[in-house]
């Protein structure tokens, strides 16, 4: 229900949004303000930026030896994305052939395909913010390095500006498109064009740039993301940390509350779900124990029995936090020292349900070291980095896919018309040929995508 509620308060907000935007579309006064509208979608142009884009470039061997590793970075990247797309859909198909199971609906849901809060069930609101921060340095930090390679290749650049859909989802750095795809046949050239079209390497290193750079400041969060926790983070206390309190049972009448991490129970230790298993597994309804949290404070239980499975054994009556334990932090810290480990953190949040340090979770760590003196401030902090590392990654990741208007889908193109080169030498054959073979890859590759909203949606 609650997801329910937050998917229709989003599409009310969004509708509202979309008249609005259609208003004053129609009276021009968006245009005053050089803003384009394409259905809820704005584009906002500015010459803002134009300077430091002039600026950064003037290193011109660095960014082409930094855009040349882009492109097999890209290639490589292509493959992985294929490879998986086609693995998924290997997966929901042969769990379907061999236990006839289809995949949990939450999991097949188009919606699931969005990073909104609340929309993508997924993603619950409490990390709206840091998802923002996250999409808003991917984004700039992709179209900047698309504009630094333009001005390092000599390409104009028309414009610089930011895409909104009620929320900020994209940015652009607008070339000049006959300079760098060259003329298209039938059009009308600009009177600026001097008959100087970008080289396909050239065009490779601007396309590549934008990947590139999600890559690397991915790699930067990652890094400084995991250096924090293995330093300046670290739990609590060693116990068994309380997500929540079960109304009308001993622990809620007792007076203990979520947050609360369970250290001892009538003088024994409990390290851990082990320890906290063996020790209420000797008791009985309708005994009293005394129960320590982390705080110091005792509080006195009066036992009774589990009302989903009616035993001899005692029931407190709570939920525990598996996320707030010892052994998940120091899972969380060793993510980087394996491939495995990485493949995970490409989907940290949704994979496993970590997307940072929020409200619920704060209570089950503390800072130490150097930063302690931040207090929660060092929690925003790794937050900050953890969804700057995993949008970037997403972002790269995707755009590498050989589907235009993907940046790896022109890149592909770039590949393709090179290798069909070499095989068919008339131009128009080869544009034709190359042309059927771009279209094919994309449309497999969206069809690859949602196969298991389609498969799901077939067989239900």
């Amino acid at each position: 229900m609650i997801q329910l509620n937050g998917y229709i308060i989003f599409l009310l907000i969004f509708a509202a949004y979309s008249i609005i935007v259609a208003v004053l579309d129609k009276k021009e006064i968006l245009k005053k303000y050089n803003i384009t509208a394409y259905g809820p979608i704005l584009m906002i142009r500015t010459q803002w930026g134009q300077g430091l884009l002039e600026s950064l470039s003037k290193t011109k061997r660095f960014w082409r030896a930094y855009a040349n590793i882009g492109i097999p970075l890209m290639v490589v990247c292509m493959i992985l994305m294929l490879f998986l797309l086609l693995f998924q859909a290997y997966i929901v198909v042969s769990k379907y052939v061999n236990n006839r199971e289809m995949l949990p609906p939450e999991l097949t849901n188009p919606r699931n395909m969005l990073l909104l809060p609340g929309v993508n069930p997924m993603l619950p609101w409490s990390w709206t913010v840091w998802i923002i921060i996250g999409m808003i340095v991917a984004i700039i930090v992709h179209e900047f390095s698309h504009g630094i390679l333009c001005k390092v290749e000599g390409i104009k650049v028309k414009s610089m500006g930011a895409l909104f859909a009620l929320i900020p989802i994209g940015a652009f750095a607008e070339p000049d498109e006959t300079q760098l795809f060259g003329p298209k046949e039938g059009d009308e050239t600009d009177e600026s064009f001097e008959g100087q079209t970008a080289s396909s390497i050239q065009r490779s290193r601007i396309l590549a740039a934008g990947v590139m750079s999600n890559f690397v400041i991915a790699a930067i969060a990652f890094i400084l993301f995991f250096g924090l926790i293995s330093t300046s983070i670290a739990p609590a206390a060693e116990g068994v940390p309380i997500g929540d309190v079960m109304d009308d049972f001993p622990a809620k009448e007792a007076g203990i509350k979520a947050g609360m991490i369970i250290t001892g129970m009538d003088g024994v230790q409990i390290k851990n779900a082990h320890d906290f298993l063996v020790f209420i597994n000797k008791t009985k309804p309708g005994q009293i124990i005394e129960v320590e949290v982390n705080s110091g404070e005792v509080f006195e239980l009066n036992l009774t029995s589990d009302p989903h499975n009616l035993t001899t054994i005692g029931y407190l009556g709570i939920y525990s936090e598996p996320r707030g334990t010892k052994e998940y932090f120091t899972f969380l810290k060793d993510l980087p020292k394996s491939i495995g480990g990485w493949l995970i953190i490409w989907g940290l949040p949704i994979i496993i349900g970590f997307g940072g340090f929020d409200g619920s979770l704060i209570p089950f760590y503390k800072p130490v070291g150097p930063f302690a003196f931040m207090g929660n401030g060092i929690f925003w902090i790794a937050n900050s980095l953890l969804w700057i590392g995993f949008i970037n990654l997403v972002i790269a990741t995707f755009n590498s896919l050989p589907a235009i208007p993907l940046d790896g889908g022109h890149v592909f193109r770039e590949i393709l018309n090179s290798l069909i080169g070499k095989i068919v030498k008339d131009g128009k054959k080869r544009a034709k040929v190359s042309e059927v073979v771009i279209n094919s890859m994309a449309l497999t590759i969206l069809l690859l995508i949602l196969f298991p909203f389609i498969f799901s949606f077939l067989l239900r």
